[in-house]
Parts: C-alpha cells; sequence; structure tokens
C-alpha cells in the first residue's frame, strides 16, 4: 500500500496513463462492454468514485449509474475483477479467482482513485461490496465507503458451514454450479455475465472478507464515513453476517456509520445496480444510493 503523502503528488494524466495501461493488457478474450471503464473530465475532480463489481458480471453492471455519478462531476474508475468478463462465458479461468487477488486489487484501485479526485469513495455489490467493506475497515485514505450486499458466506446456512466450506473446497477439486439449473446456458440477464460460479472462487470471495468480520469487532473502520446497505429480500448473500457487520461497525463509531435495508416486500434482487438484470428495480434503488454517496 502506498504511503498516504504521497497521494496529493499523483497528477490526472499519470493515473489516466496508468489506466490505458491496464486496458491495453485486456485484450481481444475480453467482451468490448467488459473492460475496465473510466469516466473523466479531463482533470482531477474534487471527488473520484471507484466502484468493484459483482462475481461473474462485469464493469458494465454500472454504466447507467456510473454516467449518471459523472454527469454529477465525479471522475469514475471501474477496475476488472481477474478472470471477469471473458468473451467465452464458459471460461473455467474464474476458479483461479483468489482472496488474495481480491485485496490487492482493492488496495491497487484506491490508490490509482487518489489521481482523479481531490477524495476517493468506494463502493461496490456483492464480491465487490466484500471489497468495499475492506475499503472501510482498513483505508483511512478513503472518504466515503459503501457496500451492497456483501457476500461474506453461504445464504441461509449456519456461519459453521461456511466456516468448514472455507476448510474444505480449497482441498477439493472444483466445481462449477449453474445460478439457474433450468435455463443453464440460456440464463435471462446480462449477456456478459456468466452463467454458472466456480466453488472454489465463490469460498476465496468469503475468504477475503475474513479479516473484515475479524478486525469490525475489535476497532472502529478507518474510512471517514461507512454505509452498509443491504436487502432484505436478498437470496444470494448470508445476511445475518452482512447485518452483524453493519452492528460492529455502529457499535464502535456510531458517528460515522449508516445502515439502510431495503425492505423485503420492495421486491429488491441481489444485483440491484445492473440495469440489464430481470425484476430489476434500479427505480427504488438508485435514488437511496444517490442520497447515500450526497450527490
Amino acid at each position: 500500500m502506498l504511503n498516504i503523502r504521497t497521494f496529493s503528488a499523483f497528477s490526472h494524466d499519470t493515473t489516466v496513463n496508468r489506466i490505458q495501461a491496464i486496458q491495453s493488457q485486456e485484450g481481444g478474450d475480453i467482451d468490448p462492454m467488459c473492460r475496465t471503464w473510466l469516466w473523466t473530465h479531463g482533470q482531477k475532480t474534487p471527488r473520484a468514485l471507484v466502484y468493484f463489481h459483482g462475481y461473474t458480471n462485469c464493469p458494465a453492471q454500472l454504466d447507467q449509474l456510473g454516467e449518471t455519478l459523472y454527469q454529477k462531476g465525479l471522475n469514475v474508475y471501474v477496475p476488472r475483477l481477474p478472470f471477469h468478463g471473458l468473451t467465452d462465458r464458459m471460461s473455467t479461468q474464474q476458479a483461479n479467482l483468489t482472496s488474495d487477488m481480491l485485496v490487492r486489487l482493492t488496495n491497487e484501485s484506491i490508490d490509482i482513485a487518489h489521481g482523479l479526485g481531490d477524495s476517493v469513495t468506494v463502493m461496490g455489490l456483492s464480491a465487490g461490496g466484500v471489497m468495499a467493506a475492506y475499503a472501510a475497515q482498513f483505508r483511512g485514505d478513503v472518504d466515503l465507503a459503501v457496500a451492497l450486499s456483501p457476500a461474506f458466506g453461504l445464504p441461509f446456512a449456519p456461519t459453521i458451514l461456511t466456516s468448514v466450506a472455507k476448510g474444505i473446497v480449497p482441498r477439493i477439486p472444483n466445481i462449477f454450479i449453474w445460478w439457474d439449473r433450468r435455463a443453464k446456458q440460456t440464463i435471462q440477464g446480462p449477456p456478459y455475465g456468466y452463467p454458472r460460479f466456480s466453488t472454489r472462487a465463490l469460498i476465496n470471495v468469503f475468504k477475503a472478507g475474513d479479516a473484515v468480520l475479524v478486525q469490525a469487532k475489535q476497532r472502529p473502520p478507518a474510512a471517514r464515513r461507512v454505509v452498509l446497505i443491504t436487502n432484505a429480500g436478498d437470496t444470494a448473500i448470508h445476511l445475518p453476517t452482512a447485518r452483524a457487520l453493519g452492528k460492529a461497525w455502529q457499535a464502535t463509531a456510531p458517528d460515522r456509520v449508516e445502515v439502510f435495508e431495503f425492505p423485503k416486500n420492495q421486491t429488491i434482487i441481489h444485483d440491484m445496480i445492473d440495469p440489464r438484470q430481470t425484476a430489476q428495480r434500479i427505480d427504488v434503488v438508485y435514488p437511496v444510493i444517490l442520497k447515500y454517496l450526497g450527490v
């Protein structure tokens, strides 16, 4: 992690060159919609936002909301998670995703964002929500961290099962599981999303949040402000763990932490961001997010 005192020396042009270098490494096997995204006003703005997309999705997840944030004056950076956005949606490469990769990308992206704005906001959904939670807990140079439905464990299962899975899954052959067993490859939704997930990668998403859950019980989050947004109707994450994190943060930093949960009767889906998801309710979700972002 870079020394915070050096961030003010990051020029906008140098940062854009760095992002363009990342984009140039994304070859023809990457869906054009899923390359690393950047909205820039051509200069450093008072505020920059980094968004971490969800597991099996890609940066295009934020295209509509990202454009809105850009129009409101922010520079917006959306890095691509490792092994995501491949044109071959049945690729097995996603199984190589590790927790260390997610933590490293979190830190590197925040470092980069300091060259885009005088202050840095971090937001992420699901796996990206875990990354945003990491930023909230450990990055004191982040002005605002917004974690959306962070995925810390298996849904509808005791936490002990997630703990057991973390120990067993890395030791056995990886398994790919369809998000929709009936539709399989013809699943409706974003055309760039992977129709199945890797058991090994999913466990590594959970493991990326282990340090956050431990430290949140012992010390306040480092970010200047923190928002945790969950969804009472979410069937894709272990909701009690996400809620417990919010309570831990509020207990240690009540003046800097806000928690909001969409009620179940609003029928908000897990991927509350991507406008291409079926049954999407961005008409309900986006105003809430913009409110907590303060834009």
